[in-house]
């Protein structure tokens, strides 16, 4: 019976530390998610940058070499294996290029190193555009995947042959994956105006597959999704490149921004006070718990059942320990006992009898100060202990108990009053004398209040 409060106040504080564990971990996770992808986001841009102004240089490197070649008189040559030794030795110089191809005015292919048969697949439109300007093209090779490049192109001036157009097609996938210095994790994605019908960007370079997702803690397991969806645009870096007003975007697959950033926080010292913390906590809870426990079940044991007031045997500890200590220089005690309660009980019943015993207790403890002292001595009598207060002063908190009894409950109730140093000098004198003048109040018509007398013996 007395257990029930005790579980019903860990539970209570289960649930306050759950919802602190949960509050804590959201703004712990706010916190740092916020502070991580303000960092992410820097880091896209400055990458995206970066991917731009590689490629701006290998366009640029592109075009010069095509340029070279069209000044080059063996670009004319009427043998084709001159032609393709001529490439060969322009290929060797320049990893990041395709292919190099050589055709006549009309659009005939003369030579193309490597020997792919690229030609087939570009079409007339797209030729008659290169010696204006550079573009990037869309090639449809036999396996029916759309594969783009950059084709930059020049054209030889002879009057009497219309000239020769060499092109050559950078390998814009290489370009942007050794622009990213070996970071396999982000997407490149080149957005150009004439690329297609429906403006779509280019994947230039994918990250590889088989990341899979990271083990991480609960809590961010849960707030995946939301994470998800505020990252977005935080794992995202866009860049121009300079004279073609093409856009490079980067982004950072959400998979690899929690292993790269979330898992190492939460593996290292922020994990570590994020878990300490809420353990702390449910340590001091627990402590103050038993604690709370100890000093109930302690009060239990000094209380009566019935009326909550201290018990016979914390009256009698208490009351010697004041007199003994000294410390009060003068200590009053009331005897009081309920008039005909016997004759209540045999009336009414036991249960009637119980109640009128807890309203008087009641009414004694609205009737005294927090430093006194009530306790149910036995059966229908109490005892109240007023450390401080003299004997005069104690026949007035008697007669205004007996009153306030008698209006606010069916009963009288008769008092003995008794003090130290007027009446007793020690812990027994003093019971002894109130006892006798609970008896003289009894003995004469009862409800009333009968002050102590030196002690006889």
């Amino acid at each position: 019976m007395y257990t029930k409060p005790i579980i019903r106040q860990a539970i209570f504080l289960l649930i306050i530390l759950l919802v602190a564990f949960i509050l804590f971990a959201g703004l712990l996770v706010r916190g740092q998610l916020s502070s991580t992808l303000s960092a992410t986001k820097q880091q896209q841009e400055k990458k995206a940058a970066r991917v731009a102004t590689r490629l701006a240089e290998k366009l640029l490197q592109a075009r010069e070499r095509v340029r070279i070649l069209a000044l080059n008189p063996l670009i004319e040559h009427e043998d084709p294996q001159v032609i393709k030794e001529l490439l060969m030795k322009t290929m060797e110089g320049c990893p990041s290029c395709e292919a190099l191809l050589v055709t006549d005015h009309k659009g005939l292919l003369i030579t193309e190193i490597p020997p792919g048969n690229l030609r087939p697949y570009l079409s007339s439109d797209q030729l008659a555009s290169l010696p204006s300007r550079c573009e990037l093209l869309c090639i449809e090779p036999a396996s029916g995947e759309d594969h783009f490049a950059f084709a930059c192109s020049a054209q030889t001036e002879d009057p009497e042959n219309k000239g020769r157009l060499i092109i050559a097609l950078l390998n814009l996938n290489y370009v942007a994956e050794t622009t990213l210095l070996g970071n396999k994790d982000d997407e490149v994605l080149l957005l150009a105006d004439q690329v297609t019908d429906d403006n779509k960007a280019v994947l230039l370079f994918a990250p590889e597959a088989g990341h899979g997702s990271p083990s991480l803690p609960f809590i961010v397991a849960t707030f995946g999704p939301i994470i998800k969806e505020k990252a977005a645009p935080y794992l995202q870096g866009t860049a121009l490149i300079s004279g073609l007003d093409w856009t490079i975007t980067v982004t950072k697959p959400f998979e690899s921004f929690v292993a790269e950033n979330l898992k190492t926080t939460f593996s290292g010292i922020r994990l570590s006070f994020f878990l300490l913390l809420p353990i702390l906590i449910m340590l001091a809870l627990t402590i103050i718990a038993i604690n709370h426990s100890r000093r109930y079940f302690r009060e239990l044991a000094l209380r009566d059942g019935l009326t909550g007031l201290y018990n016979h045997r914390f009256f009698q500890t208490e009351l010697q320990t004041l007199i003994k200590r000294k410390a009060y220089r003068k200590i009053s005690l009331l005897m009081l006992d309920l008039d005909n309660f016997k004759h209540i009980n045999d009336t009414y019943g036991h249960q009637a009898g119980d109640k009128i015993l807890q309203r008087v207790a009641a009414i004694l403890l609205e009737n005294i100060r927090e430093t006194d002292i009530a306790a149910r001595y036995g059966g229908e009598e109490f005892a109240v202990i007023l450390p401080g207060i003299s004997l005069k002063e104690a026949l007035k908190v008697a007669e205004r108990n007996r009153k306030a009894i008698k209006n606010r409950c069916a009963c009288t109730i008769s008092i003995g009053v008794s003090a130290l140093p007027e009446c007793a000098t020690t812990a027994q004198e003093l019971i002894k004398t109130a006892d006798q003048a609970l008896y003289r109040a009894k003995a004469k018509c009862k409800d009333r209040v009968e002050e102590a007398k030196y002690l006889s013996n």
